[in-house]
């Protein structure tokens, strides 16, 4: 804890067995929905792990927990999970033993707002699946604006129509972002560009509005281009965007969402060397084989196949 401040925050679950497949971490992830970690913790529970980029107020770390907990987590275990981390607003925080911190604390799995990545498990050769930590520290974080509005959310009773769009998936086949053009005129332009984007790629008329709120709250995130200007607040404005998106025609939805070859894109390249065909880790200038790439990229999937076949 720095000056009351955070960049992580955890729910300790004291409850056996808990989470023992991957099968329960993956519903539980599905229900969780934002980027977190989860590991073992020493007693045999499990730590959910929150982080953040920037440092957040301990109040808001907490809060944004507390509302995730009791959203999630079923009657039976909630009663096991009343300890949330930090556990004070000032000083020097509480302590708790860090993940991978001997043989006995795991990491099961972590996802980022795109991938689920299972650990602790082996590949059919034997290769254990451990913690790609670079990835963890890029990827599974949790923004602010966000926190805010799951603690809001939690305290406001949503309209009927506005949570079942928020209980969809959050796109079909992905959807792109603006850069450029009549997209950047304006915060409406962005927020049809990019529902017409999800659109085209196979989201229905929830996941096309679900999509078109999401963004508008990410509008209150400093690393946004109208962040001097917020989220719009208007609800009629806000569905006269939707509207008009939900009239466009429904393309077919892709096995690989068009984010996830972004994400692909902005690390791997297929290359041919001497006419045998390798991928190049432009991050780290680093060759691999195809079967040492599939190997790496095995535990992200998407749809229940690998990401690194479909892509």
């Amino acid at each position: 804890m720095r000056d009351g401040k955070v960049k992580w925050g955890a729910i300790d679950i004291d409850i056996y067995p808990c989470l023992e497949t991957e099968d329960e971490l993956s519903e539980f992830l599905k229900k969780w929905n934002d980027p977190c970690l989860i590991a073992r913790s020493k007693s045999g529970g499990v730590h959910v792990i929150a982080f953040t980029k920037d440092w957040v107020s301990a109040e808001v770390m907490r809060s944004y927990l507390t509302a995730k907990r009791d959203a999630v987590l079923p009657s039976e275990i909630l009663e096991h999970a009343d300890e949330i981390f930090p556990k004070q607003n000032e000083g020097n925080g509480s302590q708790m033993n860090l993940p991978q911190f001997g043989s006995e604390r795991p990491v099961l799995a972590w996802k980022s707002p795109t991938f689920v990545q299972y650990c602790n498990t082996t590949t059919k050769s034997g290769d254990e699946i451990g913690v790609d930590w670079e990835a963890v520290e890029g990827q599974c974080f949790v923004p602010e604006a966000h926190m805010a509005s799951v603690t809001i959310a939690a305290l406001t009773k949503m309209p009927k129509r506005a949570s079942k769009a928020r209980e969809r998936k959050k796109y079909a086949g992905g959807f792109k972002r603006p850069t450029s053009g009549r997209g950047m005129e304006g915060r409406n332009s962005y927020l049809f560009s990019c529902g017409a984007s999800a659109r085209a790629r196979g989201a229905d008329e929830g996941e096309a509005e679900a999509i078109i709120r999401e963004v508008n709250e990410w509008f209150g995130d400093p690393s946004n281009d109208f962040t001097s200007k917020g989220p719009i607040t208007d609800e009629r404005r806000l569905e006269t965007v939707i509207s008009q998106v939900q009239k466009l025609p429904q393309g077919e939805v892709a096995d690989l969402a068009f984010d996830v070859v972004e994400r692909m894109n902005a690390e791997w390249a297929l290359m041919f060397v001497d006419g045998a065909a390798e991928v190049l880790n432009t991050v780290k200038e680093k060759p691999f084989s195809l079967s040492a790439f599939q190997l790496k990229l095995r535990p992200y999937k998407l749809r229940g196949k690998e990401v690194s076949d479909l892509w």
